[in-house]
């Protein structure tokens, strides 16, 4: 059920970016449509992370099954952990816009995020 609501959120914020985008000017439309525009792009990046990592667990327990007998790699732990992971992952398109609105992105800035992505995904590691 989560995984349904959570795909039409996506969709729907990838239609109101989309909308957003076409409809609206940068310099007229004021700070609540750029909230909106950030917002709608953590979710939409959290949502292709999700999907992405659940098909990389899906491609791991497919060769797991094949060469052995275990077949419960995917549990409901693993799942709950996807979505932490998934959620500190979004912030990296948010980021990057959010440096580049302010200046140029250098090897700095990249460094930076890298590390704050790291920093939240070795204490969801450590955590959970």
């Amino acid at each position: 059920m989560f995984k349904k609501i959570f795909s039409i959120f996506t969709l729907f914020c990838f239609l109101a970016l989309v909308i957003i985008f076409t409809k609206t000017n940068p310099q007229t439309a004021g700070p609540y449509a750029i909230l909106a525009v950030f917002i709608c792009i953590y979710v939409c990046s959290v949502g292709f992370f999700i999907l992405l990592i659940n098909m990389i667990n899906k491609i791991i327990s497919f060769f797991l099954r094949l060469t052995s007998k275990e077949t419960a790699y995917a549990s409901k732990k693993t799942t709950k952990k996807n979505y932490y992971y998934s959620s500190v992952l979004g912030f990296t398109p948010v980021f990057l816009l959010s440096f580049k609105s302010i200046g140029s992105i250098t090897i700095y800035e990249i460094i930076l995020i890298i590390i704050f992505i790291l920093l939240g995904c070795t204490y969801i590691a450590k955590n959970n």
